[in-house]
């Protein structure tokens, strides 16, 4: 059975594949996701790439935008595509734009955003840099339990920037 984010990632693969219009590469790309535990961003940026091509195929006009970042390390691919055509209806338009990105990305993209997602990569980018977010705060004078959870460790950090106003330890915080 699997649990924490890889359970959250198996919902969207079984809702990508009970829906009948996800394709074979987004397919992949989730169950490749449970098993690891996270959406690699170039898993989503190889979809994303899908995606603009199906459009292109289909007539779509659309911007690749710069990524937006969901969170400090993780960036979100980021475009937007016209909804209009000639000699199509707006609802023609956006059925046929719907359709690539069902087949293509729409399920990985919403795995990739899911807060489950991010907070097991932000909790995982955290714990590979732990050592040197422990010896800033204790270079600083902040005294941290050996047995404190990430988010206790998180408001050390905080609270001695508040307090100093120039000592970072660390870098994630994530406002929303």
């Amino acid at each position: 059975m699997t649990s924490g984010a890889g359970a959250t990632l198996a919902v969207y693969l079984d809702e990508a594949v009970g829906s009948g219009r996800a394709g074979p590469e987004q397919v992949e790309v989730l169950e490749r996701s449970v098993a690891d535990g996270t959406v690699q961003y170039e898993d989503l940026a190889e979809l994303t790439r899908l995606t603009f091509d199906c459009f292109t195929e289909a007539g779509i006009d659309y911007i690749e935008n710069e990524p937006t970042e969901l969170g400090v390390g993780l960036p979100l691919p980021s475009y937007s595509w016209a909804a209009e055509m000639p000699g199509k209806t707006l609802d023609e338009v956006q059925a046929m734009g719907d359709a690539c990105i069902d087949r293509y990305s729409y399920w990985a993209a919403a795995a990739y955003q899911d807060d489950a997602v991010v907070g097991a990569a932000r909790d995982a980018r955290m714990r590979r840099d732990l050592p040197q977010v422990l010896a800033c705060l204790e270079e600083n004078g902040v005294e941290v339990p050996t047995d404190a959870t990430l988010d206790e460790i998180r408001r050390h950090v905080e609270e001695l920037v508040v307090a100093t106003e120039t000592v970072v330890c660390y870098d994630d915080f994530i406002w929303w």
